[in-house]
């Protein structure tokens, strides 16, 4: 990350935990920066194909609604520089829960998500704030279970994940999302 409000954490970005609601514990926010972009590096440990990208956006609860990027730039790595494949806009600055792009495949070992300079929260421009970033593959399985795009979780992963719904942590969507996962690994 290019840096961090304080008291946040950048862990929570990419922890499988969706809650917006959850304050320093389950958000992540970047600085204040009213003359630099914000962004967001995930590195993998070897290349993957993804196709799609999706952030889920933190709850301000001071004034009550989402705190909703107006854009975010969804870049791969090609071994040489970060591209944009994809953008997610939203010019009239209304508040969603989530915004999500689906794009050709790209295989790359990284993924960067770049908000432009004051390009944050309509009411909030100047950063960017959010519970979680989530990005898959549109491809069909095939073995071995464990590679990319499959991303297999075990039973004890999958335990955890139904604890953490019952709690409130994450959401049914992530849910069935690891019960799949688990399912096709299992097979």
């Amino acid at each position: 990350v290019d840096s961090t409000y304080p008291g946040y954490d950048p862990a929570v970005i990419d922890d499988g935990i969706i809650n917006a609601f959850g304050g320093t514990a389950t958000t992540w926010a970047s600085a204040e920066s009213t003359t630099n972009p914000h962004w967001i590096v995930i590195n993998f440990s070897s290349p993957r194909n993804i196709s799609n990208a999706t952030i889920y956006w933190a709850y301000n609860n001071v004034r009550a609604r989402y705190s909703t990027s107006m854009q975010v730039d969804v870049q791969y790595w090609n071994g040489n520089t970060y591209q944009t494949i994809a953008s997610m806009t939203n010019p009239s600055g209304l508040h969603y829960s989530n915004s999500s792009v689906t794009f050709t495949p790209v295989t790359t070992t990284s993924l960067r998500f770049w908000q432009p300079a004051n390009m944050g929260d309509i009411n909030y421009s100047t950063i960017i704030w959010l519970t979680e970033i989530d990005y898959a593959s549109s491809e069909t399985c095939s073995e071995p279970y464990n590679n990319p795009p499959c991303e297999c979780i075990s039973n004890n992963e999958l335990q955890t994940s139904i604890t953490h719904w019952h709690l409130g942590d994450i959401n049914i969507n992530q849910i069935i999302s690891n019960i799949r996962k688990w399912k096709i690994c299992s097979a």
